[in-house]
């Protein structure tokens, strides 16, 4: 849930300026190119809001430019000393590192957490009130109205019907509860029509607007756009989005039904849409059309009908705008929400470093002294060399990790064992799941050096217990503040922190 939100919360950020540009811009693009365009383009936008995925760019190009592996290329010595200039971190204030990891970090994971939650259940208000309005209203649309029965009104339905080539089973039908034409149902789709007197010009514009509409599954467009209004409900700039969105669905059906119109047809539908200005409006309902859209958008609307200028379709505009939005959720997870993404990425480029060179090292088939300690320390988890989280700042700086932690599939229950001779100096078997290390031990191994071995699911040695090096002494868990199984291990030097991948490598047996 954690990624999914901020996933949602980047991509709706990375779109704002996306579409407040396209609403600064709406006068100029609607001199320039069709509102069909306009209607294509809110579609780009909404179903990139409801895609909570960002584009991995990054990983793309690596794929594509691909770098080679220089370790095979260097002496054990060299990769010794790559290791350490990726890795070395000053331990300076490691010692708070408790209250790091208990605090800043799950207050981080709590607090997102609860965001996401807060969302969600934004996200579930906005829908069911939604929803409730629509199926009430539509219940109270469909009780207060009759099938059209007037042979002439009938008539120029289906005319215009076979004119359009709809050959769905659309219903006409008269209602005294409005007081402008609209088109309702999914599946069972009707025009509705006020109950009042309709001239004959009106009634054929009326009806070829309405299942033009039909046609255009317009009601289906109402549904993206607020699905996506449901998702990025706490963005003020989504509900700018899907108004001027709606007000450009009309335009574009408008333009539909008089392309290649003359001057008279125009003005004969222009009239017909200023026939219903100043007429008491029904209250605006979700996933509906209605004729009239107020005044604002009706002197809009009569003023692309009159228009007879030529437009571009705008097909390289609506290309470059495709790309643009297709990556800009790259382009906020690398920028705007550069803490968390940032310190991610560069968590994972130590990790797949560490990961190469520790397969690099392996293949040497020798042992190294390690020029800074007089401890060489055997790998805590045989067989399993995955390292997840390395020693060092994390979450933007927000936490510094004193450990590595190393995970791997089917590594829960898999033997710990002592890096090192030594004395166990504490155990602890009693924990809070959510804190802490959790199940955890303690080996003191002389001259200032101890490891801690975190989130056991058992202990198999207790304290003051003389254990040598390659002794199994616990098995791998996910107790305390963990996710999921996995070893984190310490190395302290005078009861400082230390990177623990200077004092291991990997044995001539392994």
């Amino acid at each position: 849930m954690k990624e999914l939100f901020q996933n949602i919360l980047e991509i709706s950020l990375a779109m704002t300026p996306i579409i407040l540009g396209l609403l600064i811009l709406t006068p100029l693009l609607g001199k320039r190119y069709t509102a069909r365009l306009r209607y294509v383009v809110w579609i780009v936008v909404a179903v990139r809001l409801l895609i909570p995925l960002n584009i991995p760019l990054q990983n793309i190009l690596r794929r594509i430019f691909p770098t080679s592996n220089l370790l095979d290329q260097v002496d054990k010595n060299a990769v010794m000393e790559a290791i350490r200039g990726v890795l070395a971190i000053s331990a300076d204030g490691a010692t708070t590192q408790q209250a790091l990891h208990n605090g800043i970090g799950q207050a981080t994971f709590a607090l997102v957490n609860r965001l996401a939650i807060v969302r969600l259940a934004g996200f579930m208000m906005f829908s069911l009130y939604h929803a409730i309005a629509y199926f009430l209203t539509i219940r109270r649309l469909k009780r207060w109205s009759v099938a059209v029965r007037d042979p002439f009104m009938r008539k120029t339905f289906d005319d215009i019907k076979d004119k359009l080539s709809i050959t769905n089973n659309v219903g006409l039908f008269k209602s005294s509860r409005i007081s402008t034409p609209m088109l309702i149902g999914f599946f069972s789709p009707r025009v509705l029509l006020p109950n009042k007197e309709i001239g004959a010009p009106e009634l054929a514009n009326i009806i070829n607007h309405e299942l033009c509409h039909f046609r255009r599954h317009d009601l289906w467009y109402k549904l993206l756009l607020l699905l996506s209004n449901a998702v990025n409900w706490f963005n003020p700039i989504v509900y700018l989005m899907v108004r001027q969105s709606e007000m450009d669905m009309e335009l574009a059906c408008d333009n539909d039904i008089l392309k290649n119109a003359d001057v008279v047809i125009r003005k004969q539908y222009g009239l017909t849409i200023l026939s219903f200005v100043g007429r008491t409006q029904a209250t605006k309902t979700p996933l509906t059309t209605y004729f009239y859209g107020g005044k604002k958008q009706m002197k809009k609307r009569f003023s692309d009908i009159i228009s007879t200028s030529k437009k571009k379709s705008g097909i390289a505009f609506l290309a470059v705008f495709v790309l643009l939005v297709v990556f800009c959720g790259t382009w906020v997870g690398n920028n705007v929400f550069a803490a968390a993404p940032n310190a991610e990425q560069q968590k994972q480029g130590q990790i797949d470093q560490i990961n190469d060179k520790l397969e690099t090292l392996k293949t040497l088939k020798e042992s190294a002294n390690n020029q800074d300690n007089n401890v060489e320390m055997a790998w805590p988890v045989p067989e399993f060399y995955t390292i997840t989280e390395p020693y060092g700042e994390r979450y933007g700086g927000a936490d510094f990790h004193t450990g590595i932690d190393i995970a791997g599939e089917g590594i829960f229950g898999a033997p710990v064992i002592a890096a090192a001779d030594g004395v166990v100096k504490l155990v602890n078997r009693e924990y809070t799941q959510g804190l802490g290390y959790g199940i955890y031990l303690v080996i003191d191994h002389g001259d200032g050096i101890s490891t801690l071995y975190g989130h056991l699911s058992e202990i198999l040695v207790k304290e003051g217990d003389i254990v040598q090096k390659g002794q199994s002494i616990a098995e791998v868990g996910s107790t305390g503040f963990s996710t999921e199984p996995h070893l984190q291990f310490e190395v302290r030097q005078d009861g400082k922190t230390t990177d623990p991948t200077v004092y291991l490598m990997p044995s001539e047996e392994e």
